[in-house]
């Protein structure tokens, strides 16, 4: 499965001001590279947990519809759920009926179910076929993230921050050792699929 934000979150989880008190920065000098900072690990920890943080708008790609009666959704937490789109085998985009199918948000990861009484339609041989919108998030601020993945993300921040040198000394090179606090934090809220 690919996926697509098409609508970015309104702000990131942790602010600015936050991260700055943290690394103990007074200046307004690094607000540029503290953000872009913010911003990356913020993507980090979202692709690592499979979660999306700040309420977004995510488009989900598949070949065709499954063979059984349920989609797993990729990110976590589903608030909703906006339409199923698919391919026809004449390549036509249609939009699949929601009376065919139930949303089940409280599920992590959230699950598309097909009623018995409706089946999956035959889709064109694409890698996009079927494309699912649907809004993720735990809500539109950051006091709506849990703390323990806030806190995850200045530790991330902070690592790169402290070893900025390093990493400008040899470009395209990614740290490995980065904070246990970070890992031990994103796999507990990793968000699995069968």
């Amino acid at each position: 499965m690919a996926i697509n934000v098409i609508t970015k979150p309104s702000k990131l989880p942790v602010e600015l001001a936050d991260i700055k008190a943290h690394l103990r920065v007074t200046s307004n000098d690094e607000d540029g590279y503290i953000a872009d900072l913010i911003e990356a690990a913020t993507n980090i920890a979202q692709d690592e947990m499979n979660r999306a943080l700040i309420t977004q708008t995510i488009e989900e790609y598949l070949p065709r519809f499954p063979t059984g009666s349920t989609i797993e959704l990729e990110r976590a937490p589903v608030q909703s759920v906006s339409s199923i789109q698919y391919y026809d085998t004449d390549n036509n985009l249609q939009t699949y009926s929601s009376t065919n199918y139930e949303v089940y948000t409280e599920l992590t990861p959230a699950r598309i179910a097909l009623l018995n009484t409706a089946s999956w339609p035959s889709t064109y041989a694409k890698d996009k076929a079927v494309i699912i919108t649907y809004v993720a998030g735990y809500g539109n601020d950051q006091d709506d993230v849990p703390q323990d993945i806030k806190l995850a993300i200045r530790a991330l921040v902070e690592h790169y921050y402290e070893h900025r040198g390093i990493m400008e000394a040899v470009p395209n090179v990614t740290l490995k050792n980065i904070p246990k606090s970070f890992d031990y934090i994103t796999l507990k809220y990793k968000v699995h699929h069968v």
